[in-house]
């Protein structure tokens, strides 16, 4: 989730983001059904990874990020090359260190677009499920 567009589509706003490198994961690509949509993944590596650390999540919108992912990743603390703590969602459903590198630029110009609007329905049809009279009136 290295995209803004993709936060405030989730949880709608953008929190505060910080580059980040992390030792010892690498971001790969994955597939996932239905439509062999490509995503990264985070796995364990010898790689260094850089993403971005998202601070200032209240519980509510950690519990929406939560659902989001379902049961695809786990979280996992990390180390900050530039020093600190986090946590990251992590793929450890099976070995994927010879799968292709995720390139966050191609990614950007060839998948986001679309994943944004997949993250807009989802949020969508989260709110109707939480609050439907709210839906049905608008």
């Amino acid at each position: 989730m290295q995209f803004p567009e993709v936060w405030e589509a989730i949880i709608g706003r953008v929190p505060h983001m910080r580059a980040v490198t992390v030792h010892g994961w690498q971001a790969v690509e994955i597939t996932i059904p239905p439509k062999d949509r490509k995503i990264p993944a985070l796995v364990p590596g010898s790689d260094a990874t850089g993403g971005f650390a998202v601070e200032g999540l209240t519980p509510h919108e950690w519990n929406e990020v939560d659902e989001f992912e379902l049961d695809l990743y786990q979280l996992q603390q990390v180390t900050f090359e530039q020093g600190g703590h986090g946590w990251c969602f992590a793929y450890l459903k099976r070995a994927l260190s010879n799968n292709p590198k995720w390139n966050i630029g191609n990614y950007a110009s060839t998948e986001l677009t679309e994943y944004i609007e997949l993250c807009r329905k989802w949020r969508r049809r989260r709110d109707e499920l939480i609050n439907p009279e709210r839906s049905s009136a608008s």
